[in-house]
């Protein structure tokens, strides 16, 4: 018992030859998100939006090459406006129609996923409030939601852009590589660990 056949043996060999398991990305450790938040709180309005989109990749567990412009996978379709759902109780409130005092209501919200993650097209994955001060899921994507809709975005205007001076830029995914590397470089060794020098 517990013995798997020989014959077995050999075909899962071929298997993870022909096949190799992903590289394995580590998570980024909440307090890194807060500080880049913490730094951030000087800067001009753009720049929050940017502390704010690497929050809410921390809760939906993304990596910037999911949510960003650029990235080692470029099939990745960064999230749209219209691929955020808020609830209101059992009221689902697509972003792009809700009314804003609906949305600071909400206590609950949902991303479409197309291709991030689980590849199931069409498939809703939420949060509800967490009551931190500023790290809490659906408060981050109603910012979001409200300056992106005052700035008469289209409903597939990217999440990871930003309205400054007038124009649309996209947040690239190495400027919150950046920044993740620049808060671990600062506080790393009190996480116990060593950011990686580039």
């Amino acid at each position: 018992m517990g013995k798997i056949d020989f014959r077995l043996c050999h075909q899962l060999s071929a298997y993870k030859k022909e096949d190799p398991a992903p590289t394995r990305m580590r998570p980024v450790l909440l307090q890194l998100f807060l500080n880049v938040h913490q730094r951030a709180l000087s800067l001009e309005p753009c720049h929050l939006h940017l502390v704010k989109l690497t929050l809410v990749a921390f809760f939906f567990l993304l990596w910037p090459g999911e949510y960003c412009i650029g990235g080692a996978n470029m099939h990745h379709k960064p999230f749209r406006l219209c691929d955020v759902h808020f609830f209101v109780g059992p009221r689902k409130l697509p972003a792009t129609t809700a009314a804003p005092a609906n949305i600071a209501t909400a206590s609950f919200v949902a991303l479409t996923f197309t291709d991030q993650k689980n590849g199931i097209k069409g498939k809703l994955l939420g949060h509800g409030l967490t009551d931190h001060p500023y790290a809490d899921p659906v408060c981050l994507l109603a910012s979001i939601v409200g300056r992106s809709c005052s700035a008469n975005a289209p409903p597939t205007q990217l999440l990871a852009s930003v309205f400054c001076n007038g124009a649309w830029s996209a947040i690239k995914s190495t400027v919150i590589t950046a920044a993740l590397r620049t808060s671990a470089t600062a506080i790393g060794d009190t996480l116990g660990f060593r950011a990686a020098r580039h």
